[in-house]
């Protein structure tokens, strides 16, 4: 049985950087698709070093194929994710990038207007990398990690489950 003692894939992660003037809609939708599409780019081997696992709960609830491997998700601005897809490429990192053109519409209509739009003129929403943490940490500790604020709605109910403990902190 493999142990965290034996992975030898521990130190790979999943670093996501997310322009951070975007509604938290669009936002979202560009997260899903670059992470998305890196799992698609980094091929079998790849995707056996994210480590999916199923997660089993008290009651034998099975929570299919969740990646042991951190997920890290930061912010920053178009010129941001414009500088870390240069650093990625210097370092050969393989990096997904999804940018406005790629939103609305159909496929084939974003697929035409992304090929129609210099990489100078492209808005970039997100990009997303996975390698080993002795690679990224260097070229995203800059940025900061994404927060957001739960709905109005839900700080009640997050605030009674953490003083009943229902959520450590």
């Amino acid at each position: 049985m493999e142990t965290i003692e034996n992975d030898m894939n521990e130190t790979v992660k999943l670093v996501v950087l997310v322009n951070k003037r975007l509604d938290t809609g669009v936002a979202m939708n560009a997260l899903a698709h670059a992470v998305a599409a890196s799992v698609n780019l980094i091929g079998d081997e790849g995707r056996a070093s994210l480590r999916f696992l199923d997660f089993t709960d008290a009651n034998g609830q099975i929570y299919p194929g969740i990646s042991a491997r951190s997920f890290i998700v930061l912010r920053g601005s178009d010129g941001d994710i414009r500088k870390l897809r240069q650093r990625a490429i210097e370092v050969g990192l393989p990096a997904v990038c999804f940018t406005q053109t790629m939103t609305g519409e159909t496929y084939i209509q974003q697929l035409k207007r992304t090929k129609s739009a210099p990489t100078s003129e492209l808005t970039f929403y997100a990009i997303a990398l996975v390698g080993r943490a002795e690679v990224l940490n260097p070229i995203t500790k800059k940025y900061s990690l994404w927060k957001g604020e739960p709905p109005a709605s839900q700080n009640v109910s997050l605030a009674a489950d953490i003083s009943e403990g229902a959520i450590g902190v």
